[in-house]
This record gives C-alpha cells, sequence and structure tokens, in this order.
C-alpha cells in the first residue's frame, strides 16, 4: 500500500538541510570547501546535517567548534520528518547516485531540492526551476546559491516548486515497482 507522506511544505524559514549518509560519495567534500570559503554565512545560516558515516567528525567539528553546522545525527522516521518541518530547502552533492531515495522523500513533503549536476539518477528526478534546482557543487557555493533563491524568487514560486516537487515525487507502490524491475 502506498504509504502518505506529510506534506512539509516551508517556504517562510528558509533553513536548509542534508540528509543521509557522510560519506565522500555524497559530496559532503564540496560543502567542506564551500564552508571554509564562505564560513560567517554558514555561521549566519547553519547547514542542518542529520545522518551518519565515514565523514561525521569533520561535520562534528563544524557543529561543536566553527557552528557551521546543526547536526543532529541518525534520526528515526519521526525524527527526521520533525527535523524537514523547519526547511525550505534540501540539498544533494552527490558524485554518484544511481537513484535519490532521500531525494524522492523530500520531494514528497514538499522540500525544495537542490541536487548536483553529475550525471545520475536525481538528474532524471529533478526538472530545472519546475520541481527543483541543478546546481555544480565543485564550482558554485551552495550557502551563495541558498541567498540567491532567498532574495531573488517569491514564496508563491518557492510554493509552486515545492508542490510541483510533491507531484513529480514517487509514490511508496512506485518505490517497490522500480526496485523490482532493478533487482529482479
Amino acid at each position: 500500500t502506498d504509504i502518505d507522506l506529510p506534506d512539509l511544505t516551508n517556504v517562510e524559514s528558509k533553513k536548509w538541510a542534508y540528509f543521509g549518509r557522510l560519506t565522500a560519495q555524497k559530496g559532503i567534500f564540496y560543502i567542506m570547501k564551500d564552508v571554509a570559503i564562505n564560513k560567517e554565512k554558514y555561521q549566519a545560516n547553519p547547514l542542518i546535517v542529520a545522518g551518519e558515516g565515514d565523514l561525521d567528525p569533520m561535520v562534528m567539528r563544524g557543529y561543536f567548534y566553527d557552528k557551521t553546522f546543526d547536526y543532529r545525527g541518525l534520526l528515526d522516521k519521526n525524527e527526521l520528518q520533525e527535523m524537514l518541518s523547519e526547511v525550505t530547502f534540501c540539498i544533494f552533492p552527490s558524485v554518484y547516485e544511481p537513484y535519490g531515495l532521500a531525494l524522492n522523500e523530500a520531494m514528497r513533503m514538499g522540500k525544495i531540492c537542490i541536487v548536483s549536476h553529475r550525471e545520475s539518477g536525481m538528474l532524471e528526478q529533478i526538472e530545472e526551476g519546475h520541481n527543483g534546482f541543478v546546481l555544480n557543487f565543485e564550482a558554485k557555493s551552495a550557502i551563495e546559491f541558498i541567498e540567491y533563491l532567498c532574495e531573488n524568487v517569491t514564496d508563491e514560486q518557492l510554493k509552486e516548486i515545492a508542490s510541483n516537487a510533491v507531484e513529480d515525487a514517487l509514490g511508496t507502490e512506485d518505490h517497490f515497482t522500480l526496485l523490482r524491475e532493478v533487482l529482479f
């Protein structure tokens, strides 16, 4: 059966988050580089991070010492939904991602998602400006892109993008169908 995820569309907060594994494959190094260049901007609007992995120590340093991250650790489903209710944007800077399950979950909850420009399944899920955005995290600053969106895109436009994301995200039954096709 299809499980309905809550629509947590919230374009007023302008907060942003990353949730998923904290590994090199997920592009966390691009965010660390951006933090080093734009430390004050990250301190003014810390990236909320949920997950765990090999790069936990780097994220924890940003949380405890530099105050550039709001590190939440590994969250259960209810805690993740609570965290996502606080944010407008979710970023996914993955180097490689065959299919963005976390991306799909964020879209289903009305989050405006920003994905890596690298060839992946995520590019198939995002239509630039319609249901999210594509960013070259290697060449452009994530925090500056968030600032640009907040300054240049109206709340009504953000709500429309979030609504499109909810409509375009796959349902749970669609996930199982897709997984069966890929795995069997």
